[in-house]
């Protein structure tokens, strides 16, 4: 029966169970494993304030001058002088707020600057938020849909999607964003008498997370409206949380650049792409939109095809629903989860934002990282599918169901490609395509990244394991 591919039964093992989970634990070991040798010019500048805030110097990098440029690691941080003559690092001091604590302790360790700087020093760093948010998400799923649900959306969540393919190789701003949103689901969608408590606490991480990345305030009213879906008593102490992420982040511009509306990536993106560059795309905001869904070098559905077969199965409950010869009484009397439609407005929120940016293609990245921020949102989307596939009759209900695992694997595949070659190496794809001055490259299917990593990879094995590096 094809509702078994998803619902539990009798026959289920805890043998068969234990050894999924140990399968999926091995394959988390394989991506950990994999060395991570190089970094984003924009991540080294987190890097460098984390050093800056471990040795009490606020932030500022004046006296780390020569660190800005590192021959030694082939980085050089994107920095940003201040009106009054200070220097700070481009992106923000949020993300290096996450690295700090990890920053002291090897100061008092005597670790030197440059192994704190390093690529090795932070990928487990990176790695470990993202086991965070992963392990989190999952306990949060636990709670809202059965056992194999559940495991279907943590897999596309940890593996069929960026988290453990892109961002947990180093220290993305979405790193830290996704993992704060995970912990946040776990909190405020917990049903026992904590959930006011549950609230501020989630309200103070996406306020962390606003200030680690500002788009994370963009959500707040998707996110406040799932929070008073949760619990009438809960949206209070959520937006009280909020509160001081906001404001730490207005008194960070303001102290920083001058203005409080002021934020260090849009200085970035008016040097990098002319001033308008971080307004309004000049092109029609709907060709980045299909770029961001469905290009071969970023499209989100092309590299996480689970993730458009989720909403499929949702629109073909819809119609189910709504036909009056629905004919299966579990698809039609289920009610829609009450966190199903505020997942879906944080998902369309990020949508709509990242394609009006002219930065939309990414940056020297694998796969569709501008999307990573709603990962979670998206991680609620699969399970209510998979809460639902297969219990529908017809030929399109038992097709989706069968495609399910299928395609859950082809997305793990692709993603886990971007394992097999560094981003960074001058022949890499984003090196060749150069997608930010060129988003139009970016719909060349002969230069699908997955398959041109894998061709990267078969030649560097055919000259001796040999690993071009930048």
């Amino acid at each position: 029966m094809l509702a078994s591919l998803f619902q539990e039964d009798e026959t289920s093992s805890r043998a068969r169970a234990l050894t999924v989970w140990l399968l999926a634990a091995a394959l988390l070991a394989g991506y950990l494993w994999v060395p991570n040798e190089k970094g984003s010019n924009d991540n080294y500048a987190h890097c460098l304030t984390a050093l800056s805030l471990a040795r009490g110097e606020w932030g500022r990098l004046d006296d780390l001058r020569e660190y800005w440029s590192s021959p030694e690691l082939g980085l050089r941080a994107t920095v940003i002088e201040t009106p009054d003559g200070h220097v700070v690092g481009g992106t923000g001091i949020g993300a290096a707020l996450a690295l700090a604590p990890f920053y002291v302790l090897a100061n008092l360790a005597g670790a030197g600057s440059i192994l704190m700087l390093s690529p090795a020093f932070n990928h487990p760093i990176a790695a470990l938020w993202s086991v965070v948010g992963v392990v989190a998400f999952y306990l949060t799923c636990r709670r809202l849909v059965a056992r194999r649900p559940a495991a279907f959306a943590t897999l596309t969540v940890a593996l069929g999607s960026s988290v453990l393919s892109v961002l947990s190789r180093e220290p993305w701003q979405h790193t830290f964003l996704v993992a704060l949103q995970c912990v946040a689901l776990w909190l405020v969608l917990k049903p026992d008498a904590t959930g006011p408590r549950g609230a501020l606490a989630a309200g103070l991480l996406l306020g962390w997370g606003g200030l680690v990345r500002a788009t994370g305030f963009l959500y707040v009213v998707a996110w406040a409206w799932l929070v008073r879906r949760a619990g009438r008593d809960r949206l209070r102490p959520f937006l009280i949380g909020v509160l001081p992420g906001l404001l730490a982040t207005l008194a960070y511009n303001w102290w920083t650049f001058g203005r409080p509306w002021l934020f260090g990536q849009l200085i970035i993106g008016r040097v990098r792409f002319g001033y308008e560059a971080s307004h309004a795309v000049p092109f029609n905001p709907l060709t980045a939109l299909a770029g961001l869904l469905v290009s071969p070098g970023r499209g989100l559905f092309v590299f996480s095809p689970v993730l458009l077969w989720a909403l499929l199965v949702l629109a073909a409950v819809a119609v189910g629903r709504r036909g009056a010869d629905a004919g299966d009484g579990r698809v039609g009397s289920a009610p829609w989860p009450f966190w199903l439609a505020p997942a879906l407005a944080i998902i369309a929120v990020n949508l709509a934002s990242a394609a009006t940016w002219k930065e939309w293609a990414g940056g020297w990245t694998y796969g569709p990282r501008y999307l990573s921020d709603t990962i979670p949102s998206w991680g609620l989307v699969v399970a209510a599918a998979a809460a639902r596939a297969g219990l529908g009759r017809g030929v399109v209900h038992r097709g989706l169901a069968i495609l399910a695992w299928p395609l859950l694997a082809v997305s793990i595949a692709f993603h886990a490609a971007g394992l097999l070659v560094s981003p960074y190496r001058p022949d890499a794809y984003s090196a060749r395509i150069d997608p930010d001055h060129h988003p139009e490259r970016l719909w060349r299917w002969r230069d699908f990244p997955p398959l041109d990593n894998l061709r990267l990879w078969i030649e560097d094995r055919a000259e001796g394991g040999r690993t071009k590096t930048p």
